[in-house]
């Protein structure tokens, strides 16, 4: 006679694909690296430049690249996505009724505006990032810049993780080769 099982009072949880823990792991160490060797090259630059040299200044000014203009951001993007084999959309759907809809773009320009990635992420101000946007929840002080809310400010960074992240490090990126190769020869001359 077969005895039936009982059924089990707490129910099990599937144990978690290990290959997709690894290569989750790994992509996360990957970007938190590339994130810290931003921050050191901009602390290196900075500690290279002297008050009295115009070179270094422009340097250092160039490393911070401005956000790209409409039409070079869009070709850029594409090109981007093409690359990637990811489909191109370029509005965010916000969860302010008020706005309901921002444009990719407008999230490019506001992060760079504020230094980067790395240094949105470092000094924790995506609440700046969203009342750049128009999110205002916390007008500005003499001493304070306006903020969101923090809900607003988590969905941007969401947003600019998913779809932002790599791009513009691609794109700091060849501004910091640049900015290397240009010292490079000028040092040689």
């Amino acid at each position: 006679m077969a005895s039936t099982p009982t059924p089990s009072t707490t129910p099990s949880t599937p144990d978690p694909d290990p290959s997709w823990t690894s290569e989750y792991q790994k992509t996360h160490f990957e970007i938190k690296r590339r994130e810290e060797l931003l921050l050191r090259l901009d602390q290196a630059i900075a500690q290279l430049s002297h008050p009295n040299s115009q070179e270094h200044f422009s340097a250092l000014a160039s490393y911070i690249p401005p956000a790209l203009d409409k039409p070079r951001f869009d070709a850029a993007y594409a090109h981007f996505c093409q690359g990637k084999s990811i489909g191109m959309n370029t509005t965010i759907i916000m969860p302010d009724v008020r706005k309901p809809v921002i444009d990719l773009y407008s999230l490019h320009v506001a992060v760079m505006q504020e230094g980067s990635f790395a240094k949105v992420s470092t000094r924790k101000s995506w609440a700046v990032v969203g009342a750049r946007l128009g999110f205002v929840q916390t007008p500005a002080t003499a001493t304070k810049a306006a903020r969101s809310s923090p809900e607003i400010a988590v969905h941007l960074e969401r947003a600019y993780k998913d779809r932002l992240q790599q791009f513009d490090y691609l794109y700091v990126s060849s501004v910091i080769e640049t900015v290397r190769k240009r010292m490079g020869e000028q040092k040689k001359q």
